[in-house]
Formats: C-alpha cells, sequence, structure tokens
C-alpha cells in the first residue's frame, strides 16, 4: 500500500483540503464525483498541491491530524 497524506487546493475557493488515504489516484476520482464528495462538493477544480508518503497508516493519520490542527490554529 501506498499510504500518504495529500492537500488539494480550490483556486474558486481559495481554500486547501487535507486528507489521508492508501490509494492516492482512486482518492483523487472520488473528489471529482460529485454524488460521493461532500466537502469538497463546492468546487470542481481541486488539484493536488502537496503529497506527503509516509511509511504506514498510523503515521499518515497522526500527520493529517497534525496538519489539521496547525490550520485552525492560524
Amino acid at each position: 500500500m501506498n499510504h500518504c497524506v495529500y492537500i488539494l487546493y480550490s483556486e474558486k475557493l481559495d481554500r486547501f483540503y487535507v486528507g489521508y488515504t492508501s490509494n492516492l489516484d482512486l482518492r483523487l476520482i472520488f473528489h471529482q464525483n460529485p454524488e460521493q464528495r461532500k466537502y469538497t462538493h463546492n468546487a470542481k477544480d481541486w488539484a493536488l498541491y502537496h503529497k506527503i508518503d509516509c511509511s504506514s497508516k498510523r503515521q499518515g493519520l497522526s500527520i493529517e491530524t497534525h496538519i489539521k490542527r496547525m490550520k485552525s490554529k492560524i
């Protein structure tokens, strides 16, 4: 498995989305499907901004949580 944390950016909303996945290609397709996405449904221009490869699911979830906590403090 390819565990990673990813950051998407929407120019239309000028917002970032942070997530974790073990299959980035499939997850990006999911974010483009308007029937399945919730947070990202407000825009269609989400693009991969940054990807952080992780050695395990635990590490990935830890990094995702850390990033989400950081952005809520700004």
